[in-house]
């Protein structure tokens, strides 16, 4: 059995220990050659993480390793599918994290517009309880007019004047007061409309994160077929 040495390596500014019967230098030699392999991914996709690109390292040595030691295409076949799985499992997962951002943004602008109508509907109750404070403030102009009529039992034409502009006054208020309570009710139904928008957009979101949920799986899935390739390669090269 052949001596197996401990080699201490640094790829990408993380440090491994590889533990093989290989000498010292071609270890070395393998680890340079990795981070060179991560290096030019990153440069040739400025997008990329270093994770994705040291797995893409790791598809395209067991690729190769798998080539070599089976020469079959059947075998070829199954790791290009395996990495057009992983590619799709990687765009899902993009889709997916970008539905639930704008899912996200559209629930911040409907909880945001119902403040804002929140805002505007307490607004027009103030609107409307200062109305009524001057329907009834007019009402009871009307009642002392009448208190002098009856007092007095005589009106100058002064007097029946002011009584009628204190009856368009009231008019004028009832009016505005009508037109305040259909805003209101306006302004209600539009809540009750923006509620609902929100309950599907809770649910969309919710729908979202559990397909969010599923994707992590698969990817999850795809790195522990990753680990088993990783496995066989140093089974391989055994």
């Amino acid at each position: 059995m052949a001596f197996k040495r401990k080699v201490k390596v640094k790829i990408h500014g993380a440090a491994f220990t590889v533990v093989s019967e290989l000498p010292e230098q071609t270890i070395t030699s393998m680890a340079r050659e990795v981070e060179d392999n991560i290096v030019r991914l990153e440069k040739s996709i400025p997008e990329i993480s270093t994770f994705m690109a040291a797995v893409m390292t790791a598809l395209s040595y067991c690729q190769s390793l798998r080539t070599a030691e089976l020469g079959a295409s059947g075998q070829a076949e199954r790791e290009d599918d395996f990495a057009q799985r992983m590619k799709i499992a990687r765009e899902d997962a993009d889709n997916a994290r970008n539905q639930l951002i704008v899912v996200q943004e559209q629930l911040h602008e409907a909880t945001r517009k119902n403040e804002q109508l929140k805002g505007e509907l307490d607004a027009a109750r103030r609107e409307a309880k200062a109305a009524n404070l001057l329907a009834e403030s007019a009402v009871n102009d009307l009642k002392m007019a009448n208190l002098e009529v009856d007092s007095y039992n005589m009106q100058t034409e002064e007097a029946l004047a002011e009584m009628e502009k204190s009856e368009q006054k009231i008019k004028d208020i009832s009016a505005e007061l009508v037109s305040k309570t259909e805003q209101i009710e306006n302004m209600s139904r539009q809540m009750e409309k923006l509620n609902a928008d929100i309950e599907k957009l809770h649910e969309e979101n919710t729908k979202v994160l559990e397909e969010n949920k599923e994707l992590n799986a698969k990817l999850e899935d795809a790195q522990d077929e990753i680990a088993t390739l990783k496995k066989k390669k140093y089974f391989f090269k055994r």
